[in-house]
């Protein structure tokens, strides 16, 4: 079928709303992302507050500066990780996530933060 037509023949017109695609047997509309309902008439690029997934369902309950990202969940701040940002970075990593490597000497200790390295108190 032509775009914006559907059915056995052709012959019934679609009615899908902001951007979505007519399947041309059904006319069933295929959303595109950020979008919902029966015709993708309702944006859910954003959700709520302290909410996240595909249509908002879940809920982000982000500590230590976390935030709430709409496909994701939580985004951890440096220094933290986990699914809520409530576990500081394992000894001799830092940054977000954790995801970077100190590069301390063995008697240093490694900021979680930032990966600066300090002497032990004493």
């Amino acid at each position: 079928c032509a775009e914006g037509r559907y059915g056995g023949r052709c012959e019934k017109d679609c009615i899908c709303k902001n951007g979505a695609r007519c399947h041309s047997f059904n006319g069933a509309c295929l959303c595109t992302p950020g979008w919902k309902g029966d015709r993708y008439v309702l944006n859910v690029t954003e959700c709520p507050p302290n909410r996240h997934g595909e249509h908002c369902e879940k809920l982000c309950d982000c500590e230590n500066g976390g935030r709430c990202e709409r496909l994701k969940g939580c985004l951890c701040v440096s220094g933290w990780t986990d699914v809520r940002c409530n576990t500081s970075c394992p000894a001799g990593t830092f940054g977000q996530d954790c995801q970077e490597h100190c590069r301390c000497n063995g008697t240093e200790l490694c900021d979680p933060v930032n990966g600066t390295c300090r002497c032990h108190e004493g």
